[in-house]
């Protein structure tokens, strides 16, 4: 299989790393002459400005905003794996959907990540009791996506979260933002779902530690997971029993980044199998609901 990746850069060459490791051969295309020879010293078929022949599919890996053209230029009917978010505007969505022709599904990490399938599996087995909703934290100090402000580089990774857990695609209720010359870098929102689940979010480029927390609130107790460990933990029992909890749960995440997991799957696809989780439709709604939070919140 022969794949093209569009776009080197910070990620691209972890998508490179994780593609090779399965066994493809990559052509990478990107404009950027030292963003080529590291492709090619990381073992890329080819690494030029200019597009390759006999692709079986294309990731594009390039800056949120440059997605659309992307898009546009490529012209292809083959199967596409786009980086999140699918755009960062309404009109470029429109774009997107008048140009596309073949399959095009979105990189949804965290929707193949090992802490967020667990806790998905105890959110199904109502292993604590019915779930009621989302606390999720996304924080760290500034980004290198400089082209995106923190709502759009980060809000999409709680939809898919929820997405994966609650099983639902939640709408924004509330929003505040705080604004840093004049761009969104932190983000506390409120959503719900049609099923009546929550999700409360903070996302923030203003936080001095990197900081990934997920916790999943049921009638009967809680999961929590850190974002990076190898465990997810449960809590239970009456709220007064004692100041600190001690967990009654601790299960053990299995092995895999959820790039990896990703790749795999939509590797089999272009081969003929299951489509992956993130569809164009889904890629848009994400676009949408960041756009209403957006508003929301820049709007009080």
């Amino acid at each position: 299989m022969h794949i093209g990746l569009i776009g080197c850069g910070l990620w691209g060459r972890n998508i490179l790393r994780d593609l090779l490791a399965q066994d493809v051969r990559v052509s990478v295309v990107d404009s950027d002459n030292d963003a080529c020879a590291r492709a090619l010293d990381q073992g890329a078929t080819t690494a030029s400005a200019t597009r390759p022949q006999h692709i079986d599919g294309w990731v594009i890996a390039t800056p949120a905003s440059s997605h659309a053209e992307v898009i546009a230029d490529l012209a292809s009917d083959l199967p596409i794996l786009c980086e999140k978010p699918l755009c960062v505007s309404l009109q470029q969505l429109a774009q997107i959907r008048h140009s596309v022709s073949g399959p095009l599904h979105m990189m949804d990490v965290w929707r193949y990540h090992p802490g967020v399938e667990k806790l998905a599996e105890q959110a199904a087995a109502r292993s604590l009791g019915e779930p009621l909703g989302l606390r999720l934290t996304r924080a760290n100090w500034t980004s290198p996506r400089s082209d995106v402000d923190t709502a759009w580089n980060l809000a999409p990774h709680e939809l898919s979260i929820f997405q994966q857990i609650i099983g639902e695609f939640p709408q924004p209720t509330a929003a505040h933002a705080e604004l840093v010359d004049a761009q969104i870098r932190s983000l506390w929102s409120h959503w719900s779902s049609p099923s009546g689940a929550w999700m409360v979010s903070e996302v923030s480029n203003r936080f001095e530690q990197r900081r990934r927390e997920i916790r999943l609130h049921c009638a009967n107790g809680v999961w929590v997971y850190d974002g990076v460990g190898s465990r997810i933990f449960g809590y239970s029992g009456p709220a007064n029993a004692r100041l600190e909890a001690e967990p009654c749960a601790e299960l053990e995440l299995p092995e895999g980044s959820a790039l990896s997991n990703q790749l795999h799957h939509w590797l089999a696809f272009v081969g003929g199998g299951e489509a992956p989780r993130s569809d164009l439709g889904y890629g848009a709604a994400v676009v949408e609901s960041v756009a209403r939070l957006r508003e929301m919140a820049l709007n009080r």
